[in-house]
């Protein structure tokens, strides 16, 4: 259902090399379905001589493990304003150490700006990589 819901959220349709991972993944947990969608995904590809063409979804080679997709650029910051959640910012990681940035990035957000505006700000609790709460 994760993977149906990430689908439909990008418009749909996934490139075939994508499906024909993901039903090979599936493959193990639910054999009857994926082989189904195997031969179909077959039929739609029309190159015979491909290795994908295999006639069975279980003799294909497993997927191999690429480490650098697990390397994260971003990282969710959670803004509060006197500890109630105001908005969720995405920050460069090389950023979320610096309390600076983030103060700066947060300011300028629209969700915390109507809180703070023309407040006195009296405390910024700030945890690097996780939250920046201001208290006024």
């Amino acid at each position: 259902m994760e993977f149906t819901n990430v689908v439909f959220d990008h418009g749909g349709t996934l490139p075939l090399s994508l499906l024909q991972m993901f039903v090979l993944i599936l493959a193990p947990y639910a054999p009857h379905l994926s082989e189904e969608v195997w031969s179909q995904l077959i039929s739609k590809t029309g190159d015979k001589n491909s290795s994908t063409t295999q006639w069975s979804v279980h003799r294909q080679l497993w997927p191999v493990f690429d480490a650098s997709l697990l390397i994260e650029d971003q990282v969710p910051m959670i803004v509060q304003v006197n500890g109630r959640l105001r908005d969720t910012l995405s920050i460069d990681i090389d950023s979320a150490s610096s309390q600076e940035k983030v103060e700066a990035s947060a300011q300028s957000s629209e969700n915390v700006r109507k809180y703070i505006i023309g407040k006195d700000i009296r405390k910024i609790i700030f945890v690097p990589g996780k939250l920046i709460n201001f208290v006024v």
